[in-house]
């Protein structure tokens, strides 16, 4: 039978029916011996088990009366309430006794009750009310959703299919989307805080899914038009899901948190791993912030090349490399979605058509993925032979000039050669350390190969150029300038110039 939750709970527990004799948490809802002193689970004294729930019985806002507790977390209990006057039940989130005079908490309720209040989305629970209970604490009433949260099903599953992970992510996007449209930035998103509910009758939700993810939990969420609970410095999120800025404590946090962690949810679904695993937050968020996670195929070799590529710009480091927005993430998500890809039709192709397009562009992405790594480690050779060959082009012109325009001897070719030969090395060593930082995440592959390719074609473009037109002066004047002192002093400050390019596009 699947579970009847509501999208509020935070641990979601289901609450056992009382038993004569047993005593009972009043922070978790679960039932203990009556030899039992505290709550081995959050140590809160236990009370006994025929102590009546204030709030049962009662009629909040004149509206809802409560029937039954579902189960509570840390800082609230979740009821479920029948409406007074028409046949339809809600669930009913509420402080604990414990925290109502707590002011961080309580301002997390409201914060979350206001950002929920404004959110119309299928993918987003949807809140209906805001009131008091009679002893003063705030409360939120909200849709009562049948099913169980993403975190409970991957804990029984271990990892979906690409078939059901790629729609429930899209479904993800599509309520983040609704969300950052308002000004809203979730910033703690992860499997446990979205709900796979049973589709409603007459739900916009595309292509008649069989259960509709259901965003939860904005607690801790950013609004646009409203200060900031946290200050710099303070790391609010959970650390495996969590985008590096926010692991640095920035106060300065946008949507494309969101989409680090909405890439995260997705590689934990495919991969059955989370990106970052350990027991330690603290050594967790060293890692976030230091490495990239391994690669989803590392753990699933069945996961397309084109779709790691898609997860791991989501989850790029650097935010101004990352994908730029969820509604983005979920066009590069379609093509793997076999319902999102019969609806992308090209302008004046039908269907059939429209998909062997599709399916061309994800074989070529993938085949782009595919090639990365080889083309990387292959380009290690120029980056050495350009160092090299640069540095013995320096020298030997000094020491040309030096000669007034005579040949090297053994000696002096020798004295070429050595730092020639030591700076080609450092250059390659360096490039390596470069290559084995970015070797995980295919995006950031790619982007060395584009920032090194262009500084290398830039490099041996303007040396040619350079060379080419001292040699043909040389041969039309009858002159030997190229073998003077002016010439290598530009040689080497054209090289110098074109190093510190360089170093800039790769710092880009």
């Amino acid at each position: 039978m699947p579970k009847v939750a509501s999208s509020l709970t935070e641990e979601r527990t289901m609450l056992a029916d009382p038993v004569s004799g047993t005593k009972v948490c009043r922070v978790c809802g679960g039932t203990f011996p009556a030899d039992f002193v505290v709550c081995p689970k959050d140590a809160t004294p236990l009370a006994e088990s025929n102590t009546v729930d204030p709030l049962l019985g009662a009629t909040l806002g004149g509206t809802y009366r409560i029937v039954s507790m579902l189960g509570g977390g840390a800082m609230g209990r979740v009821y479920e309430a029948e409406h007074t006057r028409i046949d339809r039940r809600y669930a009913v989130k509420v402080i604990q006794e414990l925290y109502a005079q707590v002011t961080d908490v309580v301002e997390r309720f409201k914060r979350e009750a206001r950002a929920l209040s404004r959110i119309q989305s299928d993918h987003v629970v949807d809140v209906v009310d805001v009131l008091t209970t009679p002893d003063g604490r705030p409360a939120i009433v909200a849709e009562l959703l049948v099913g169980e949260d993403l975190q409970a099903c991957l804990d029984r599953e271990g990892k979906l299919s690409l078939a059901t992970a790629v729609p429930i992510a899209r479904q993800i996007c599509a309520g983040l989307a609704a969300a950052h449209a308002l000004g809203v930035v979730h910033r703690d998103l992860k499997p446990s805080n979205v709900f796979l509910a049973k589709a409603r009758p007459g739900s916009k939700d595309v292509a008649d899914a069989e259960t509709v993810a259901k965003i939860l939990d904005f607690g801790v969420a950013k609004l646009a038009d409203d200060p900031q609970l946290t200050k710099t410095g303070a790391v609010v999120g959970t650390p495996m899901y969590m985008a590096p800025e926010q692991a640095r404590g920035s106060s300065v946090v946008d949507a494309r948190v969101d989409v680090y962690s909405a890439g995260a949810v997705l590689y934990r679904m495919l991969t059955g791993h989370s990106p970052y695993e350990g027991d330690d937050p603290g050594v967790t968020l060293h890692r976030v912030l230091e490495e990239d996670p391994p690669r989803p195929r590392t753990h699933d070799k069945s996961i397309p090349d084109a779709l790691e590529v898609v997860i791991q710009n989501a989850m790029a480091r650097d935010p101004r490399t990352r994908t730029r927005s969820v509604t983005e993430l979920d066009r590069q998500l379609a093509p793997f979605d076999v319902r999102g890809a019969a609806a992308i039709v090209g302008a004046g192709a039908g269907p059939e058509e429209a998909a062997a397009s599709i399916q061309q562009a994800v074989e070529d992405a993938g085949r782009l993925a595919r090639i990365a790594r080889p083309v990387a480690v292959a380009l290690g050779v120029p980056v050495g032979v350009a160092a090299g060959v640069s540095t013995a082009a320096v020298i030997g012109s000094l020491v040309t000039a030096a000669n007034a325009g005579s040949a090297l001897s053994p000696t002096e070719r020798v004295l070429v050669l050595l730092p020639s030969g030591a700076l080609a090395g450092v250059a390659l060593f360096a490039y390596v350390r470069a290559l084995r930082a970015s070797w995980r995440a295919t995006p950031s592959v790619q982007r060395l190969i584009r920032r090194v390719g262009g500084a290398l074609s830039f490099f041996t473009g303007a040396l040619g150029l350079f060379e080419l037109a001292i040699r043909t002066y040389d041969a039309f004047a009858g002159s030997t300038f190229s073998h003077s002192t002016g010439i290598a002093v530009a040689r080497i400050g054209l090289a110098a110039a074109i190093g510190g390019l360089g170093l800039w596009l790769r710092r880009r």
